[in-house]
């Protein structure tokens, strides 16, 4: 699971800096999608900030459970089923696949 909370946390702060030359120092993936949402409103991409944000919260728990796995695999030893493998897998490819079709809309303009 480090790794699926990895992928979104590093394709996260590559669009920040892509799309708005923006580096943001946080680990935790909800609030670097929070900080997403706040440069698209202000850069007037509304629409693209609430599909962020309803992303977001669409997946909240699992996210959550991506932090928690972030820090746990540092710093501790957890275990996960397959199941939860599986699922943050998946979410992952979803909020990855989403943020690219986003940085694309926004490059387009």
């Amino acid at each position: 699971m480090f790794h699926s909370e990895e992928a979104i946390q590093l394709f996260l702060k590559a669009i920040l800096l892509e799309l708005f030359a923006s580096e943001f120092r946080s680990h935790q993936v909800r609030t670097l999608l929070s900080y997403l949402v706040k440069l698209l409103t202000e850069n007037n991409y509304t629409d693209l900030a609430n599909e962020v944000q309803e992303l977001a919260t669409e997946h909240k728990e699992t996210l959550s459970e991506l932090e928690d796995a972030y820090i746990e695999s540092r710093y501790g030893e957890i275990e996960y089923e397959k199941v939860q493998a599986e699922n943050s897998i998946s979410v992952s490819e979803k909020i990855i696949n989403k943020l690219e079709e986003i940085s694309k809309r926004v490059k387009l303009g």
